[in-house]
């Protein structure tokens, strides 16, 4: 039988390994809460790339208009 030594009198290294036995295991989940996200809530990103896309339809409107009004024999 091995004689008791308190965790204080260990040396920092054996305190170490103990410590690390005795901590849990996840099995492979992260332990960071995490929830979805609110599809009702705003969202600048989403917004930008609607923008960006209904910017460059309006300037190809405009184009096509414009060449349908001038043809280039006039322009």
């Amino acid at each position: 039988m091995e004689k008791f030594i308190p965790l204080g009198k260990m040396s920092k290294k054996k305190q170490r390994e103990i410590h690390r036995l005795s901590r849990k295991d996840w099995g492979g989940i992260s332990p960071v809460t995490r929830k979805e996200k609110n599809p009702k809530a705003y969202n600048r990103a989403a917004e930008k790339r609607k923008g960006a896309s209904r910017k460059n339809w309006e300037a190809s409107y405009f184009y096509f208009a414009d060449k349908a009004l001038f043809p280039m024999s006039v322009l």
